[in-house]
């Protein structure tokens, strides 16, 4: 993973260096920008990288652990993905209305609930912690 930012790129690698300590190893896509983090044998969080940005992001199949873990609650709010131009081009996920913590979110991706760029090592600890409460 190359990015121009010392430190994030110090924290995307620590970020690495923790899954992989944890048996989490990080399973590149076939783009070349994309690794999948399962657990259990189910995909829970994708890492991106573009435009010199990395992204933690989450599946939709772990929807109903992630909006109930108050803690997450601000993270959630500042981070939820709203669908782009993907949906114009015959994306097949489209978009889906979301009720988080009393907020409604309209339009949020489908494929994707939660993107995450550059995150602060706060965020990065918050997703260690709901990882290992799913143990």
């Amino acid at each position: 993973m190359y990015l121009d930012n010392f430190d994030e790129r110090v924290r995307a690698i620590g970020f690495c260096t923790w899954l992989r300590t944890n048996k989490l190893a990080p399973v590149a896509g076939n783009s070349g920008y994309n690794w999948y983090i399962s657990q259990n044998k189910q995909c829970i969080l994708q890492l991106k990288m573009y435009n010199d940005t990395w992204y933690i992001t989450t599946r939709w199949e772990i929807i109903d652990e992630i909006i109930n873990k108050e803690e997450l609650k601000e993270v959630l709010w500042e981070n939820i993905c709203y669908c782009t131009l993907c949906n114009t081009r015959g994306c097949p996920w489209g978009t889906r209305d979301l009720n988080l913590f009393g907020r409604d979110f309209k339009g949020v991706c489908r494929q994707f609930m939660l993107r995450i760029g550059n995150p602060h090592e706060h965020t990065i600890n918050l997703i260690k912690e709901f990882i290992m409460a799913r143990e």
